[in-house]
């Protein structure tokens, strides 16, 4: 295997490229929510999903892409259990990420075996780690919550956020914007966290002027 390997360096933008790339690849019509992620790994790019026993509990992981890129490993409570349904959208669109943004890097390493892939995220410093995580969960979060759908939803929402801004005028905006997400995640079943997150990695809130109200 490669030594002195490194992670892939990706701006934002270029990683909202990609996910866009990828919607207009598998999503049809590609302003469809909720995405059908679970399909569109198993049906279109042919990944065989496995569930195993004790991922959560005993490594606190949800899931994982393997080494050769042909399967997806996920929880099996994570799986079955309908509470973690936004959770395991979320695992697939994660690992989805992987495949799509780093797929060529990693079989560039000609990974071996397990021990290899260990290694490899082994080698990787904190800083380089959280790059390749950073940009699956920026891709996960771009697909599943596409912009102008949210930013649609939010603006039929303005008659509540202004309702809310003027029987509490001095309501932080963190605090309303947690309100909003909880009554648009269903939507795009996602969690709440999610939505608000691409609220404020979109800038939506002050795009659409609830910071001037």
């Amino acid at each position: 295997m490669t030594s002195g390997i490194k992670a892939p360096v990706l701006s934002s933008t270029e990683v909202r490229e990609k996910a866009e790339e990828f919607r207009k690849l598998y999503v049809k019509p590609t302003n469809l929510v909720p995405v059908p992620i679970v399909e569109i790994v198993e049906f279109d790019l042919g990944l065989t999903v496995r569930l195993l026993q004790g991922l959560l509990t005993k490594l606190d992981m949800d899931g994982y892409i393997t080494l050769d890129l042909s399967e997806i490993h996920i929880d099996h409570q994570i799986y079955w259990d309908e509470r973690y349904n936004n959770r395991c959208r979320f695992t697939f669109a994660h690992e989805a990420g992987h495949y799509f943004l780093h797929g060529d890097y990693i079989k560039a390493q000609e990974f071996k075996n397990a021990e290899d892939w260990i290694e490899f995220r082994m080698q990787l410093n904190e800083e380089e780690h959280n790059w390749f995580e950073w940009q699956a969960y920026e891709f996960a979060g771009r697909l599943l919550v596409p912009r102008q759908e949210l930013k649609s939803e939010l603006e039929n929402l303005r008659p509540l956020i202004l309702q809310a801004k003027q029987s509490t005028p001095h309501v932080d905006d963190q605090l309303l914007i947690e309100y909003v997400s909880s009554k648009v995640c269903k939507k795009f079943e996602v969690s709440e966290g999610v939505i608000t997150r691409r609220i404020y990695k979109e800038g939506l809130w002050s795009d659409l002027e609830f910071d001037k109200i």
